[in-house]
This record gives structure tokens, sequence and C-alpha cells, in this order.
């Protein structure tokens, strides 16, 4: 009874930079894991993790990436200078 193992990553626990998806041979995704240079400069080796189907790729992905909301536009600003042109007199 496979698919409940939970494996460490090599790299330490570090968070990935990015990650590519493709599809694997058999079926599933391979997600790989593609890391920053740590402050020696050198880049630990990519990591493959193979999915194997779309539940178990999207719970990788949410695992996997950091939980940062979205960007928001600036507000506009309430005491502009120009009143909105008049339409229509």
């Amino acid at each position: 009874m496979g698919g409940g193992r939970k494996s460490k990553p090599k790299s330490g626990g570090k968070k990935p930079h990015t990650m590519t998806i493709r599809h694997g041979k058999s079926g599933g995704h391979v997600v790989t894991h593609h890391f920053l240079p740590d402050e020696t400069g050198a880049a630990p080796e990519p990591e493959d993790h193979v999915m194997p189907d779309k539940a178990a790729l999207l719970a990788h992905i949410d695992q996997n990436t950091p939980d940062q909301p979205a960007p928001t536009a600036p507000a506009p600003d309430a005491g502009g200078g120009e009143a909105p042109p008049q339409v229509g007199m």
C-alpha cells in the first residue's frame, strides 16, 4: 500500500525557488524543484518528485509554495486635485 509516505527533501527542508511540472511517462506528473545558490554560491541539485495524480500534485504545490496574498493596487487619492469631467450638459 503506497502513496502515504513522505520523504524529507535533500535540500534540508528549504523551499524551492522555482518548480517545473511535466507529465510523467506512465501518467501522473513530475515536479522538479530548483533552488537558489547558498551563501557560498553553490546551487543544490534540482530534485524530482513524482506525483501519481492531480490531487497529489495540488497538495505538493500547496506544501511547497509560500502563502502570500496577491499584491493589491494602491488606493486612489481621495483628496485628488481634479474633479471628474461633466458629461452631457
